[in-house]
């Protein structure tokens, strides 16, 4: 199931919180995973007020995305994608680009 916006904002300002806590100290433990948790709840925010149809299982760190008879496996931290099925991965400008060049199919 899906999160909703304000779901994903709550889980935002909860990450961001913690992520400025943690950067005010010397030792920086858990930075990394916070970064990736503030990015992957970004690109989730720009699907969803882009109006994507996408599937992402219990706030996973992937989102599917149906476009013709193909499935999109997009990862949100990295911005990365791939056919599924497929072994090539690509490298995504930002959510938005990924959604609309390759989703949509916009030029």
């Amino acid at each position: 199931m899906n999160k909703t916006v304000e779901e994903i904002e709550e889980e935002v300002e909860r990450l961001s919180v913690l992520l400025n806590k943690w950067t005010k100290s010397d030792k920086m433990y858990g930075c990394d995973s916070l970064d990736k948790g503030l990015t992957r709840c970004s690109a989730l925010l720009t699907f969803q007020r882009l109006g994507a149809d996408y599937d992402s299982p219990n706030f996973s760190s992937y989102a599917e995305f149906k476009s013709g008879s193909k499935t999109l496996v997009y990862v949100l931290s990295t911005g990365n994608w791939r056919q599924q099925g497929k072994g090539t991965w690509y490298r995504s400008k930002d959510p938005e680009n990924f959604y609309r060049k390759y989703v949509l199919r916009e030029k």
